[in-house]
């Protein structure tokens, strides 16, 4: 009973859209630096494998 009250209560629920506007942001600069040192990254996993 008390777990509906809070899921239903405006005072307790979250701004989803500007939580997933930030985790956006967020995750933008590690993904351009993954899109910029991919080469870097794939030759390095593959020179490790290969003996």
């Amino acid at each position: 009973m008390a777990l509906s009250t809070l899921t239903n209560n405006p005072a307790f629920s979250s701004p989803w859209g500007a939580v997933m506007a930030v985790a956006t942001l967020t995750a933008l600069p590690l993904l351009v630096v993954f899109l910029v040192f991919q080469r870097q990254f794939v030759q390095g996993i593959a020179s490790t494998g290969i003996k």
